[in-house]
């Protein structure tokens, strides 16, 4: 993520704020019907199906952090108003 960039993200937020989370740079997230992240933070290494996790509906949180970490979650929305 780059930090000049920070307000003019490529992801549509859904409405959706993102999360507080501690000692990040900079966080962005984005609506999702896949989960997309597994619960270690992992991302899909294939475009199958099945490789995407549950479907659903998800806030796709991505965090950077300092030393050039990033770390992902896939919080779920069920029971929340799109």
């Amino acid at each position: 993520m780059d930090l000049a960039k920070a307000a003019f993200s490529p992801w549509d937020d859904g409405g959706l704020v993102p999360p507080h989370v501690p000692d990040a740079l900079q966080t962005e997230s984005f609506r999702s019907a896949w989960r997309l992240v597994d619960e270690r933070g992992r991302l899909p290494r294939s475009l199958e199906p099945d490789a995407l996790g549950d479907p659903g509906d998800y806030q796709i949180v991505v965090a950077a952090f300092p030393g050039r970490k990033v770390s992902a979650a896939a919080l779920p929305l069920s029971g929340r108003c799109a």
